[in-house]
């Protein structure tokens, strides 16, 4: 499934670096697919209700949107907001994803 991103706003300098909700660690193999660079798997390494930090074989600019997911959750429409090397840091939408959050941590957590 893939989740149409044009209705993201495209991240100002100030919201870069920005990070509002705290985070949890976490290890979790992850799909992450982008219209601009294909479909890659990652390592996913934080993860918050507004975000995540995620490892991944691609380097993808700040701004690109992509969608994350994990076997047995919801696919998450994200934007990238930072990147280094081969980590960056995605934001999620304007849509509230607690519930889904939450059911990523409940799978991560057995």
């Amino acid at each position: 499934m893939f989740i149409d991103h044009k209705d993201f706003p495209t991240p100002h300098a100030g919201q870069l670096e920005a990070r509002r909700h705290l985070r949890q660690r976490v290890s979790a193999s992850v799909e992450i697919q982008s219209a601009a660079f294909g479909h890659f798997e990652g390592r996913l390494l934080e993860l918050s209700t507004g975000g995540c930090r995620v490892a991944t074989p691609a380097q993808f600019a700040p701004g690109t949107p992509v969608t994350i997911a994990i076997a047995g959750a919801h696919p998450i429409p994200a934007i990238v907001v930072w990147s280094r090397g081969k980590r960056c840091g995605l934001r999620f939408g304007a849509i509230d994803y607690q519930a889904i959050i939450d059911q990523l941590l409940e799978l991560l957590s057995r």
